[in-house]
Parts: C-alpha cells; structure tokens; sequence
C-alpha cells in the first residue's frame, strides 16, 4: 500500500482509505474473544517454550483468563442465554469458566518449584483448550447467526471496554496507577 500511496493515482487512495476504515471498524464480540483467545495461547506458548520465565508470564496468563472470562459471562453468554436454544450450551461453557477459575487458584497456592505445579498446569491447560475448542466452534457460530451485526459490534466493544478497566484497575491495585 505503501507503493500506492507514493504513485498518487486516485484509485490507489481509494484503495488505502478502504483498507483504513476497515481495519478501524469495531471488531465484533467474537473477534475480540478470538484475538484474546491467541494472546492466552500465545503467552502459554512462550510459558512452555521459556520454561525459567514461566513463573513470570504465569501471573499474567491468570489473570487475562479471570478478565477474559469474566467480560465474556457480562457480554456475548448473557446475550446469547436470552436464546432458549443457547441457554445449555452457555450454562455449559459458565461452568467450565468456574472449573477453569478453581484450577487457576489452586495453581496461584501452589510454589512454581512444587513438583505438582506442572502436573496441575497441563490439566488447567488442557481444560481451557477443549473449552475455547467448543466456543470457537458452536458458541460463536450460534452468535454470528442468532446476532445482529450491529449488536455484534457493540458487544465487542463492551467487552474491550470491561477488558481495558480491569486492566486499569489492576495497576491501581498494584501502585501503577
């Protein structure tokens, strides 16, 4: 695009100011989940690929889960329980979210250096990858098809909205603020 800019044809700042007011259009709710779901993945990626950093990227993987999982419960689940077709499906995925919070606790009790502490995070892993398995999939098909799209992209911004204060209010919290 750069090229096009440089030329000064019409029709190349036609293309660069479409590709502009796309890439600055509010992702929809599953987008913005979709692109927390790789940020999770990759910051256990490098937790596994660095295993002497891992004690520091564990605190952050922990909390982005209980930030994500909480904005996710206030955004898309409570829209889509308003389906009674999609009332068991996210009574479902509420659950795995406290099952997944228990096991994020007890890894937060337990000293990195325990031997069990490896154990404990490839189940809590394991947990989390068959539970965005099944949302990436169902729920989010279900809410591309049940959603209108503006309703999509308000969500989507709620959801970065909810993301961004409990990100704010944990540097508050911790003297950043």
């Amino acid at each position: 695009m750069v090229i096009f800019a440089q030329t000064k044809e019409p029709r190349a700042r036609i293309v660069i100011r479409r590709a502009f007011v796309r890439a600055t259009v509010q992702p929809t709710i599953t987008e913005a989940l979709a692109t927390d779901h790789a940020a999770v993945r990759q910051k256990i990626a490098m937790m596994l690929a660095m295993p002497r950093r891992a004690a520091q990227i564990y605190p952050g993987v922990s909390a982005d889960l209980r930030w994500h999982n909480a904005a996710e419960e206030q955004t898309l689940y409570q829209a889509m329980s308003r389906f009674p077709s999609m009332r068991a499906q996210i009574e479902r995925s509420e659950d795995q979210h406290a099952h997944l919070d228990a096991m994020l606790r007890r890894l937060d009790v337990t000293p990195f250096d325990h031997p069990v502490w490896m154990s404990r995070f490839a189940a809590a892993r394991k947990a989390l990858e068959d539970h965005l398995a099944v949302e990436e999939t169902r729920v989010f098909s279900d809410a591309r098809r049940l959603l209108p799209l503006p309703q999509q992209r308000l969500l989507g911004a709620r959801y970065e909205r909810l993301m961004t204060e409990q990100a704010e209010g944990a540097k508050i919290g911790a003297g950043y603020g």
